[in-house]
């Protein structure tokens, strides 16, 4: 009979607080694990971007499988009026492949799901799941529908709006724009949170019953983005996650299998590099101004401008103002957004605007991928780009690649934030303060694991695998990850049991789309998070 399993994801959860802290003394739960458990890194997407690391980990595929890419995705449709290719925000229903708990839940498994991103709009499953990351109406954020209503009369689910006193700038680059805040407010903010998540899984524990159990803090992804240069608030957050993790697995039976997993890590950074601004002075972008609203309501009001400026001498009207934007007509190339990690060769019959002649794509991509590893820092003479890789050898196999970017690039060490235009044309600007790193956590404990283990590096893609096989499970022969057995205790069931193939995991998904006005609420709610300006 297979064992329960629970999962704890930390969100850009980073051994580079988790390790000072565990000498420290500080986290006492999770130096347990790694005594009595297995520790590794856990490596994770190109781009190491949430909306792409999640669905690789519960889906356990590339992201040409699971057909997530960004926080958006290019339409093939151009927008004339507001100059832009229209995008569209992604959602569960983009996900192609069967999630884990849908692949537990068709093996006869009850499953709990709480807050893993990319799973709202919530999908039918055995069981239980609550979605309220990256969520636009909060009355449908369960499945089932009727959970909603039972965990609100007991105030389980909100306290507030998730985008309420939120920092808006997380770089460290841009002070000056800076809104004020109390951060001392938004980290006992945080800390509630955590405990409201913690009574909300020990509800849920005692009055449902589960075969699997899932549930992500988002609180150390927030206080990355919220308040990295101040280490010592983002370590009290770090020592109330341990102490969460200490009170859930608590009340977990002995036999459990438990699992502590990050989608990315976190990191301190050295500033911004302006890829469209560089792109730009060597010829491959070019650029198109247009006004903003204000100034549109004055172009419009010109002539009702001149009589008042006449009647009245010297009244300011107002100023124009202008924003930048990719001229996508004249463009060869371009950086697709600040979280995609990718440039988009502007192809002829593929994108519209397209510029590029299908003949001159590879020449071109094999062009920019040899310049843009001879960039410099001018600072300290050393390359601003570890690896800067063709999409194949990314993404994968993909039944449609439209939405993926040509050439995808890695900052070396993650050192910079790719970034888009600016008005000064400058192409670095210098600033401290975190953002992603590849290398995110592992743990895992339990009496089918091996004892103070180190497994080094593992794959984000390793993840449904491996359960699939400790729940007893077929994995589908399509998975990009692998069953990572070397961590099992060679006395184990798990170690030795034959592994159950089964077939493919990919899907028919119907897209659904958000509306207008639910676009604008996320777009808020990602600028609140730090994720876009």
């Amino acid at each position: 009979m297979s064992k329960k399993v629970f999962v704890i994801g930390l969100d850009g959860g980073t051994f580079n607080v988790i390790n000072p802290l565990i000498k420290e003394g500080k986290l006492p739960n999770i130096a347990r694990i790694m005594e009595e458990g297995v520790y590794a890194y856990l490596d994770s997407t190109i781009p190491p971007l949430t909306p792409v690391a999640w669905p690789s980990m519960f889906t356990g595929k590339l992201p040409g499988k699971h057909g997530v890419f960004d926080f958006s995705l290019p339409t093939r449709n151009y927008n004339d009026k507001i100059k832009e290719i229209e995008r569209k925000r992604v959602n569960s229903t983009f996900i192609k492949s069967k999630a884990l708990w849908e692949l537990l839940s068709e093996g006869g498994k009850r499953c709990i799901v709480i807050d893993v991103p990319l799973t709202y709009p919530p999908r039918r499953i055995n069981g239980l799941m609550i979605s309220r990351v990256m969520a636009t109406q909060r009355m449908k954020v369960t499945y089932p529908k009727e959970l909603y209503r039972k965990l609100t009369r007991r105030k389980l689910l909100y306290a507030r709006k998730i985008e309420d006193n939120l920092p808006e700038e997380h770089t460290g680059l841009d002070e000056k724009a800076k809104k004020s805040l109390d951060i001392s407010k938004y980290l006992q903010e945080i800390l509630k949170d955590i405990d409201n998540k913690v009574r909300l899984i020990r509800y849920l524990n005692d009055n449902y019953a589960w075969d699997f159990f899932m549930a992500v803090f988002m609180e150390s992804d927030r206080a990355g983005h919220g308040f990295w240069k101040d280490q010592r608030k983002v370590k009290k957050v770090y020592e109330k996650l341990d102490e969460a993790i200490g009170r859930i697995f608590s009340i977990l039976p002995n036999n459990c299998l438990k699992f502590i997993v990050s989608d990315h890590g976190f990191k301190d950074i050295k500033g911004g590099f302006f890829l469209n601004e560089w792109l730009l002075k060597h010829g491959y972008v070019y650029k198109t101004f247009i006004l903003d609203k204000k100034s549109k309501a004055l172009f419009k009001n010109l002539n009702k401008f001149k009589e008042d400026f006449h009647k009245k001498p010297g009244k300011h009207m107002g100023r124009f103002k202008f924003k930048q934007k990719i001229d996508y007509e004249k463009s060869l190339v371009y950086l697709y957004s600040e979280t995609s990690y990718g440039l988009r060769i502007n192809l002829k019959g593929r994108d519209p605007e397209g510029v590029v002649e299908p003949e001159a794509y590879e020449p071109l991509r094999e062009r920019l991928i040899r310049e843009l590893k001879n960039i410099n820092d001018p600072l300290n003479g050393e390359r601003i780009f570890g690896d800067v890789l063709k999409k194949e050898d990314v993404i994968g196999r993909a039944n449609d690649d439209y939405p993926a970017c040509d050439i995808y690039l890695l900052p070396k060490n993650m050192d910079y934030l790719l970034k888009s235009l600016n008005n000064s044309n400058n192409i670095f600007k210098r600033g401290n303060g975190g953002f992603h790193r590849k290398e995110g956590i592992f743990f895992a404990l339990g009496d089918e694991f091996k004892r103070n283990f180190n497994a080094q590096k593992l794959s984000i893609m390793d993840v449904t695998p491996t359960i699939l096989h400790l729940m007893d499970v077929e994995t589908p022969r399509d998975l990009d990850g692998r069953i990572r057995k070397e961590i099992f205790n060679e006395t184990s069931d798990s170690y030795k049991r034959m592994i159950k193939f089964g077939k493919s995991s990919q899907k028919l998904t119907r897209e659904e789309r958000f509306s207008k006005k639910e676009e604008e609420k996320l777009k808020q709610s990602l600028k609140a998070l730090g994720y876009i300006e």
